[in-house]
């Protein structure tokens, strides 16, 4: 009796590495932004923030996101704009108003993503007043369709702009806590406008 043995041929499978190295940076983004998440949640619902009560430059905080945010940013072709007058501070500590403008401009640019604009913009515009700021979050995306609006700072309310369930809650949660309001803008025609109000600190 004669044993055939089974005739391999090489097989050549072509790698794609820049596309295996896409899908590592966005598996490491999405971590970090994770761990971004989770650290700030166990100090929220803790007592580390209320044992040390701090002020925050608005225009500090925001720098410090848009660079957190600079890749991403550029790789979706989003350009942000930046008003804040340097008098603005935010009574709440710098990690709290990170996680606030984190998720704002993530809203913004996952939204922005269907947008049919040929410059997609997002501003984010401040003032100091008497007795309180006034910060607004504005992008030129699709905007909110009107049924969803009543559930937009829902706990993972589920909306179509991707991403809100969670991070409209926990803005609107944060800002709460220092005594302020967020509120969605359902008078803006050119997208979405988001409205956080806090009172000034001394």
């Amino acid at each position: 009796q004669t044993c055939a043995l089974p005739i391999c041929f090489p097989v050549t499978i072509k790698v794609d590495r820049d596309l295996i190295k896409k899908l590592a940076d966005d598996i490491s983004k999405d971590n970090m932004r994770a761990a971004r998440i989770i650290r700030t949640l166990k100090a929220i619902f803790t007592e580390k923030y209320d044992a040390f009560p701090e002020k925050v430059s608005a225009a500090e905080v925001i720098e410090s996101v848009i660079l957190l945010s600079k890749s991403n940013l550029y790789e979706k072709n989003v350009r942000v704009g930046v008003d804040i007058p340097d008098s603005i501070s935010m009574p709440m500590s710098f990690g709290e108003a990170q996680q606030i403008f984190l998720n704002l401009i993530n809203n913004s640019v996952q939204a922005l993503q269907v947008s049919a604009q040929s410059e997609r913009s997002i501003w984010i515009r401040g003032k100091d007043e008497a007795e309180q700021i006034i910060i607004r979050c504005e992008d030129n995306g699709p905007g909110v369709p009107p049924e969803q609006t009543q559930y937009l700072f829902d706990l993972f309310s589920g909306t179509k702009r991707e991403g809100m369930g969670l991070g409209l809650w926990l803005c609107e949660y944060i800002i709460g806590r220092h005594g302020g309001k967020i509120r969605f803008d359902s008078e803006y025609q050119v997208g979405a406008a988001f409205e956080i109000t806090l009172p000034k600190t001394e």
